[in-house]
């Protein structure tokens, strides 16, 4: 089969334009090529759709999605008011029991591999999108009292979001999740688990506090040759002003009501 949606509508919501060659090889229909097309991007994706002999569907897929607008993009899925534009790819393989319309997260395994710049998360509520509240830090303000909340209460505006992470049943594993923004540097590694909602979350943050530093430095030694010195040093060095005002946390408890702690031990990153 080929198969041409102008306009594809669900549950209320306008997807955007579909096109998919379909075709049948023994107990299962594959899917190839899928693509979802909308003002702001498109879904590439390869789909095989296998009736097991229980009688029950499972679904695997490759995919490769690009927009110019992250938060638009969410809104055509039902996910609204979660994220402020944001541009970029979301691609890797998900497998699910099902049909191509059951995804569930809390019911997937698989890799994903997320690549965005110049965005900014919104208040989101853990209920609706359950990883990006994970990644919205928005825990951190409400939990520890920090002169981080500027950056992170009412969404952190990131220049940069990249990152993998490896899904088993729901449980998401990650260790190596990158945000720079204007306000602060952080990373991510741990798990969150769908199925009983909870997470085991390490984060590092870096404020952006070098420069500001060298010049006070300069400025009250009344030398701007002193400060220009400062300045040139820390970027030289890599900013360890920064690293030292550096902050480690744990979040655990469930992802409605996140606990978060310092560590025993503030162990800092080597790069």
């Amino acid at each position: 089969m080929d198969v041409h949606v102008g306009e594809l509508v669900y549950q209320g919501r306008l997807l955007g334009r579909v096109d998919m060659s379909a075709h049948r090889a023994g107990s299962s229909w594959v899917l190839d090529p899928f693509r979802l097309t909308v003002p702001e991007g498109a879904l590439k994706a390869a789909l095989t759709v296998t009736l097991a002999t229980n009688g029950r569907q499972e679904v695997d897929s490759r995919f490769d999605m690009n927009t110019s607008d992250v938060g638009r993009s969410l809104a055509r899925l039902g996910v609204n008011d979660s994220f402020r534009k944001g541009e970029g790819t979301l691609s890797g393989t998900l497998r699910w029991p099902g049909s191509v319309l059951d995804l569930d997260l809390a019911r997937a395994s698989g890799q994903l591999e997320l690549n965005l710049k110049a965005g900014r998360f919104a208040k989101v509520d853990p209920g609706v999108a359950r990883l990006l509240g994970v990644l919205s830090l928005q825990s951190l303000p409400r939990r520890i009292r920090l002169d981080f909340t500027d950056v992170f209460s009412d969404g952190f505006t990131f220049d940069v979001l990249k990152g993998s992470a490896r899904a088993n049943q729901g449980v998401f594993v990650f260790d190596n999740v990158e945000m720079k923004g204007p306000g602060a540097d952080v990373s991510l590694a741990g798990s969150v688990n769908l199925v009983h909602e909870t997470q085991q979350v390490n984060v590092h943050v870096e404020p952006h506090l070098a420069e500001s530093v060298a010049l006070a430095t300069g400025a009250a030694l009344v030398n701007p040759v002193v400060g220009v010195a400062a300045l040139a040093a820390q970027k030289l060095l890599q900013d360890p002003v920064s690293k030292i005002f550096s902050v480690d946390y744990v979040v655990t408890g469930s992802l409605k009501d996140p606990q978060v702690n310092k560590p025993e031990r503030n162990t800092r990153r080597s790069n």
